[in-house]
């Protein structure tokens, strides 16, 4: 028995390597790609390399660390995407941390590797140092400002204590485009290029040349689908008022693109992808803010025309839309989905703050039709509901729409679907429940529609007998009191906790017609089970602790017998 365990053992042992060592040669091989530059592990480095390939070309940068299996797979994609990408204007760059973890996570604010990070061609503002100013006194901008550009709410206290003040420029950071500033009271505080006022008027605001991150699968399309978008040519605006954030700029890269429309139809937001629309006379500051926060999913828009919602809110006043096209919707029947929109009046456009918080609010409005590459992207888009079905079974996916539309409660406005969402309401989508990797929250193929509730992409809800699409709009209110799943330790816990609950209700359930005495049974054979369950573990553990033992141990007393009998030989000699 034993001769056979470690035969086994063997096999496993040989057969891993291989594979592993096909990853390692291509990630190895990827390494030294003439496509990909090399720059050292060192924030001195990599800002020196930034500073030099920004001012004539895009830089695209993957940081990565040899033990990840993930980092294995990114830096031979980023080749492939290299190899293939036709734009001539995006340098390709890797960092290898694997011996500079620490200092390359706190220096670029990565939670793990592979990082995949993105700059656009750029001027450094170097020129800013030494330099007076005076910051802007509107505070809710000023953190606002800070939060766009991942600065930390450590210090906003300090923040708001230079609303209004002088300040001398001692130091930028160019890759997330910051200042330290020296305040009255000779403290360092780091804030946005874009709250600095120079002769009463306001910097340049170059947000859009601050570092991009990419977020979604490490698969070669995705990530060109993300380059191809940020090198699109972007436009700036050289109107200048109180309420407009960009003042005139004669040099320097271009910034955000908001396309300006004569009138507005619904023809004129078609396109890829999910377009945001301000009806109004003026830019404002808050809409380009918005505009820039979400510049890789969203097109921008501006008309002074009559916005083709009015109904949604006052007739002829001032709007804000967002608007997704119809292809990108989900409906039962193939070719029945509807654009779906969302829309605010005047007392979201007039007020910076509330419109930049709104649209990313409704930055997903309908029941979005997902895929493998789109999954990630809307788990991370906020608080959401993943409904899984089978797509060849129309009868039950038009009973899902149905219920799904009765819980979003939808207006429909022309071809357009409106909806609203409230500080408690999901996002809705809607995919292929055999597409891989479901399985991983509780989907099975075998078991179609189900229902996943999404806080994040790392915490969810899901039960096939308490959260069902038969029963969305009765089940949905009851997720705040359900447990929540995570890939935590803890989160593995839950689920053990989950499943022993779980058969305890399903018996208990099979009881009730007994009445009172079927259920004491039902208390007293669970209380056996669990007592049988942690003994069975014990022994389990023990017995496999005495395996491995009585392995190591009995080659020891193979060995010292072997001696042994060596010298009783020698003896008889």
């Amino acid at each position: 028995m034993r001769h056979a365990f470690r035969i086994l053992l063997q096999l496993a042992l040989a057969g891993w390597p291989a594979f592993a060592d096909l990853e390692r040669e291509l990630y190895n091989q990827a390494k030294q790609s003439a496509r990909l530059a090399k720059v050292e592990a060192s924030p001195r480095e990599i800002l020196e390399f930034l500073t030099t390939k920004r001012r004539t070309a895009n830089v695209a940068l993957l940081l990565h660390d040899a033990n990840c299996p993930h980092c294995r797979k990114a830096l031979p994609e980023l080749d492939r995407v290299a190899e293939s990408f036709q734009s001539g204007t995006v340098v390709f760059a890797h960092v290898d941390c694997t011996h500079n973890k620490g200092a390359m996570q706190s220096e670029f604010n990565l939670k793990g590797f592979p990082g995949f990070l993105f700059w656009r061609q750029s001027d450094p503002i170097d020129d800013l140092v030494g330099q007076v100013f005076v910051i802007d006194s509107d505070v809710d901008f000023i953190l606002r400002a800070s939060r766009l550009s991942e600065i930390g709410k450590e210090r906003d206290g300090a923040r708001r204590a230079l609303a209004g003040a002088q300040v001398t420029v001692k130091a930028v950071d160019g890759k997330d485009m910051t200042v330290q500033v020296e305040g009255p009271r000779n403290q360092l505080v780091w804030i946005p290029h874009e709250t600095l006022l120079q002769q009463g008027r306001r910097l340049p605001y170059r947000r859009g040349d601050g570092v991009a991150r990419y977020h979604n699968v490490w698969e070669k399309e995705p990530m060109t689908q993300f380059l191809q978008r940020m090198t699109q040519p972007l436009a700036y605006f050289v109107k200048m008022s109180t309420h407009v954030l960009v003042p005139a700029w004669s040099a320097g890269p271009v910034l955000i693109k908001v396309t300006s429309l004569p009138s507005a139809s619904w023809a004129d937001l078609a396109g890829e992808g999910p377009a945001v629309l301000l009806c109004a006379g003026t830019l404002t500051r808050g809409f380009l803010e918005a505009a820039v926060t979400h510049q890789l999913s969203m097109r921008a828009y501006h008309t002074s025309a009559e916005c083709p919602l009015q109904g949604a809110s006052s007739p002829g006043s001032e709007q804000v839309v967002v608007y997704v096209p119809a292809a990108m919707q989900w409906a039962a029947v193939k070719g029945r989905a509807r654009a779906a929109a969302a829309a605010a009046g005047p007392e979201v456009v007039q007020n910076d703050g509330a419109l930049l918080k709104w649209v990313s609010r409704h930055r997903l409005p309908g029941i979005a039709k997902l895929g493998l590459s789109s999954v990630y992207f809307f788990l991370n888009s906020g608080p959401s509901v993943l409904v899984a079905v089978d797509v060849i079974d129309h009868e039950t996916n038009i009973m899902a729409e149905t219920k799904i539309r009765e819980v979003m409660k939808p207006k429909r406005i022309g071809e357009v679907d409106v909806y609203s969402y409230g500080e408690a309401d999901r996002y809705f989508g809607v995919a292929d429940g055999t597409l891989p990797g479901f399985t991983y929250f509780g989907v099975s193929p075998d078991h179609l529609p189900r229902v996943v509730v999404f806080d994040d992409s790392d915490h969810w809800v899901e039960d096939a007998y308490y959260l069902t699409v038969e029963k969305l709009p009765e089940h949905l209110p009851r997720v705040s009191r359900m447990w929540r799943m995570s890939s935590t330790p803890r989160g593995h816990a839950l689920w053990i906790a989950k499943k022993f609950v779980a058969l305890y209700l399903a018996a208990d359930r099979h009881a009730a017609a007994a009445g009172y005495f079927g259920r004491v049974l039902v208390v007293l054979l669970l209380a056996v089970f669990l007592w049988a369950s942690a003994h069975l573990l014990v022994w389990i553990a023990r017995s496999g602790f005495l395996f491995f033992y009585n392995i190591i141990e009995g080659d020891e007393e193979a060995t010292a017998k072997e001696q042994d009998d060596k010298k009783e030989s020698k003896k008889d000699k």
